[in-house]
């Protein structure tokens, strides 16, 4: 029996519907949103500016402490949105980071190590950097080549480096110190003692900076 006009329009907007509502629901709950995020505070959490690797001023008002996996294609896609942050807010903030390498990664360590490494002659930044960029190659080992991109002075020590178990233990007090505050995953942000679960955006951070810079300026003007 062929249905009238009417309710065949009906039907097909009832259908319609219904296809919205499956996608909608199917995002929801595969595609992180921008509200998942959580937050803890931490009290007396300056004890995480001590031994590590600083970019900013050391007298900025902000501090946002990052904790990182060099294999974590997330925390690839939030460095160059931290980068914007800090030259933003020039003299405003300092960028601290901690190594955070997840078992799921497991390349992850060595390229935590080689960072490491490069930092015993004062190249952290740029072969942090240089390892973010080369992501996709870490199965292949490529330490001594990036420490060759990077110009670090002596590749012999840094090799030396990359075999002593001393420096498995800087990578290991980082996860440690990671652990004691309740980081989950990567990245993990803190900023003045807020941490920040979830998947992190430039516009949510800049906006959680901006409002700290606020609240400040009003304190000394009160």
């Amino acid at each position: 029996m062929k249905l009238p006009k009417i309710n065949r329009i009906l039907v097909g907007v009832f259908v319609l519907c219904a296809f919205v509502l499956t996608i909608l629901i199917y995002r929801k709950a595969f595609v992180p949103s921008r509200s998942h995020v959580r937050t803890k505070n931490i009290p007396d959490w300056e004890f995480l500016l001590q031994n590590a690797h600083q970019e900013g001023s050391v007298n900025a008002p902000i501090k946002l402490i990052e904790f990182s996996d060099f294999q974590c294609p997330y925390c690839k896609k939030l460095e160059p949105e931290l980068k914007n942050l800090l030259k933003k807010y020039n003299g405003k903030m300092e960028i601290i980071y901690h190594y955070f390498p997840l078992p799921a990664h497991p390349q992850a360590f060595q390229a935590a190590k080689a960072a490491e490494c490069a930092a015993e002659q004062n190249d952290f930044w740029k072969y942090h950097d240089l390892l973010f960029q080369n992501q996709t190659i870490f199965k292949q080992q490529p330490w001594d080549s990036l420490a060759r991109i990077s110009n670090i002075r002596n590749l012999d020590d840094f090799d030396g480096c990359m075999k002593d178990t001393l420096i498995d233990k800087v990578i290991e007090k980082d996860i440690k110190l990671g652990l004691r505050i309740g980081v989950e995953g990567t990245p993990t942000i803190v900023i003045n003692g807020k941490l920040l679960f979830g998947v992190l955006h430039e516009d949510m951070l800049n906006h959680l900076v901006q409002t700290m810079l606020n609240n400040s300026y009003k304190k000394l003007n009160h």
